[in-house]
């Protein structure tokens, strides 16, 4: 397993802990604002995955490419799905 793939797990781990922390506190009747704010934290977390995956899978698909693109221009790729 790759360093990379290592630290996908963990944040994952990290969000299940975290919707562990949300079934808690809605089944202990925990205030909307608390839940609220739970939701917005796993959804973050749900979204850096997400743009980690992208960025993994756009470096691997200019890795294999006939014509590999500049650095930069992944990073501008990457940087556009992030909106």
């Amino acid at each position: 397993m790759t360093t990379d793939c290592k630290s996908l797990v963990s944040h994952i781990n990290r969000i299940k802990g975290q919707m562990e922390a949300l079934k808690r506190s809605i089944t202990e009747d925990d205030s909307c604002e608390e839940v609220t704010h739970l939701i917005s934290s796993i959804s973050a977390s749900f979204e850096s995955v997400r743009i980690r995956m992208m960025h993994h899978y756009v470096k691997e698909m200019v890795q294999k490419g006939d014509s590999a693109m500049e650095n930069e221009e992944w990073k501008a790729i990457v940087s556009l799905m992030k909106r």
